[in-house]
């Protein structure tokens, strides 16, 4: 199964206990989408903060709605009930994107070299600038708040080319 198989997993198991807050990267909307209404309809009831990866006109509220809406129509063709009042709130996040898509910040750096410290693999576009949100936001959180990092890399880490704009 995939991740969020191994989240349930453990929830079932006991082994964990549900997040109440979720930060993860926000490219295409997808995994949020997919965390937003996967733990609803699981029951699961967590703050999804989509820590945007790409420029404000596309990371909006409007497609926010529209990748659940077509992940919950995609699950109802499958026979499955789904719908998208089931799904989690999800927040934007846009503080850390800095200059751009694809252009990592020294925040995003700097919470990568946290991550590797820890022996959790990173990279500075999405990962960096998901678990920078996550640092800069861990004093704001309520004592005892259950917080959960989606680590979204399914690969080592990636190179880094400064010029891939103009390739």
């Amino acid at each position: 199964g995939g991740a969020l198989d191994n989240l349930a997993d453990g929830l079932d198991a006991g082994e964990l206990e549900a997040p109440d807050v979720i930060y993860c990267a926000l490219g295409t909307a997808g995994t949020a989408a997919g965390l937003a209404l996967g733990l609803g309809m699981a029951g699961v009831k967590a703050e999804i903060r989509a820590v945007a990866t790409v420029e404000r006109w596309f990371a909006t509220r409007a497609t926010m709605r529209r990748v659940i809406a077509g992940a919950a129509a995609w699950l109802r063709a499958q026979g499955i009930a789904a719908d998208v009042a089931q799904a989690n709130p999800v927040i934007l996040v846009h503080r850390q994107l800095g200059r751009g898509y694809g252009i990592p910040t020294a925040q995003s750096i700097a919470a990568i070299e946290v991550m590797r410290s820890e022996g959790v693999p990173g990279e500075p576009v999405y990962t960096g600038k998901a678990f920078a949100a996550l640092l800069a936001d861990a004093a704001r959180h309520k004592a005892g708040q259950r917080v959960l990092f989606w680590n979204t890399l399914r690969r080592g880490p990636l190179p880094h080319d400064e010029n891939w704009r103009d390739k």
